[in-house]
């Protein structure tokens, strides 16, 4: 365990430059946005999750979450480049699961970081659309319990802050889902299995028919998708994800 935790803390190290980078932007940035969407005047009597969705902070998520996958990749690809690091990391005196699960723990917590980075965009957008409205109202309509009301309401909300256990575990799903199938694409490239990367492209397939649904359907409302089946279907791909990374780490064919 020792081994793993050095060699976590090494991945994260070289990766959270990059991280926070991504994770501060997508924090401060769609305040930009927002800001600039409540200048118009009517903007004070919309819903907030309306504003949001309209002022392009919904894209601007799409965006960093591209931006830290890019940040991961460019992490582990530099292995190939220069020095060729990839040989040395495959040398060193420790399990060959150590490498790949060290290497995927600093990609969840890059990936914790950005989530993190979303939900305080969201709350701090809130704060900056409530306190414009009231100064343009002088306190008239202002709803209390706002932000707790645009969460329940939006479905977008829900995926980065669930209200209920089925939507937790969903999200959960979907960042387990996201991790390992970024990280599992890239060792089957290397590898030069690209069949697996078929099997990549219908895994993800099925996780936008999930996302879909979820941004259809709020998580309170009680319809005909099954979000535990979905939830461990995605669970059981992630982990044919880390198993057959694993066994290509074991036989060191990604060198």
């Amino acid at each position: 365990m020792r081994a793993f935790y050095k060699l976590m803390n090494d991945e994260f190290r070289r990766m959270s430059r990059g991280a926070l980078a991504v994770s501060l932007a997508a924090a401060l940035m769609p305040l930009i946005f927002i800001s600039i969407e409540t200048g118009r005047g009517a903007a004070r009597y919309e819903r907030f999750e309306n504003l949001y969705a309209s002022s392009g902070s919904v894209m601007l998520s799409c965006v960093f979450m591209i931006a830290m996958i890019g940040v991961f990749l460019l992490h582990h690809y530099a292995a190939y480049w220069n020095n060729k690091g990839v040989y040395t990391l495959l040398t060193l005196p420790v399990r060959r699961e150590s490498l790949y699960f060290s290497r995927l723990a600093a990609f969840m917590l890059c990936f914790l970081l950005l989530w993190a980075g979303e939900g305080l965009s969201m709350w701090l957008g809130y704060e900056l659309a409530a306190s414009k409205a009231a100064s343009l109202s002088d306190g008239v309509g202002v709803m209390h319990e706002g932000w707790f009301l645009a969460v329940v309401r939006s479905p977008f909300f829900q995926i980065i802050i669930p209200l209920t256990w089925k939507g937790l575990m969903s999200s959960l799903s979907l960042f387990i889902f996201i991790t390992t199938g970024i990280y599992y694409g890239v060792l089957c490239e290397r590898s030069r299995k690209y069949w697996g990367l078929a099997v990549l492209a219908v895994a993800a397939f099925y996780m936008m028919r999930v996302v879909k649904e979820r941004l259809t359907i709020p998580g309170w409302y009680d319809s005909g998708f099954d979000w535990y089946r979905s939830s461990f279907i995605l669970l059981a791909i992630s982990a044919y994800f880390i198993w057959y990374g694993v066994r290509l780490m074991k036989r060191g064919s990604i060198a």
